[in-house]
């Protein structure tokens, strides 16, 4: 039983996979790089750092794999692709933050992004991470269906993202992003 469970989620994770469309992404200089993992504050905004995190709900503790469109308050800044973190700042204020997965998968477009909220301080840091739940998709399309898969934002820490490559958003507009 436990092997056609095994067979189950893998052949489930490999379809989820198979249709991704990778992102196209601003990728930052060596010397860019190495700042922006400093990690220092910038006390006029908060500085963002997002990039794709775990599958939940799946046998194994793993990461997904999809690349990501990346939305601040419902407009898409930009996409990423699972070796990316995108780095960026916000004044101060309220904000909400979801993605959604680049794929053409029949399972994958019934995921629903839930929105994250945060209030963000000037001199802040704040490093998150896009997690992807299968929800009821162990049972195929008609589980989605019932369970739809799901997208959420959390929390997540500095180290996280040390072994990325820093990326910049490809739209984000000059009045919701700082730079």
């Amino acid at each position: 039983m436990n092997r056609l469970k095994l067979l189950l989620c893998m052949t489930t994770f490999a379809l989820l996979g198979a249709c991704s469309t990778p992102a196209k992404v601003n990728e930052v200089d060596a010397q860019t790089q190495r700042d922006v993992l400093g990690f220092q504050s910038n006390p006029g905004s908060a500085r963002v750092y997002i990039f794709t995190g775990k599958l939940i709900g799946g046998l194994f503790n793993s990461n997904h794999t999809f690349p990501a469109d990346i939305y601040v308050n419902t407009t898409q800044i930009g996409s990423i692709n699972n070796e990316n973190v995108m780095y960026f700042e916000l004044k101060p204020g309220h904000y909400d933050f979801s993605w959604v997965a680049r794929n053409n998968d029949l399972i994958v477009k019934q995921t629903v992004p839930l929105k994250s909220n945060f209030d963000l301080l000037a001199g802040q840091i704040l490093v998150l991470r896009g997690d992807y739940d299968l929800g009821g998709t162990h049972f195929g399309l008609i589980g989605a269906m019932i369970n739809h898969p799901s997208t959420v934002i959390v929390k997540a820490q500095q180290d996280d993202v040390l072994q990325k490559k820093v990326v910049t958003p490809q739209t984000c507009d000059p009045g919701l992003c700082v730079r």
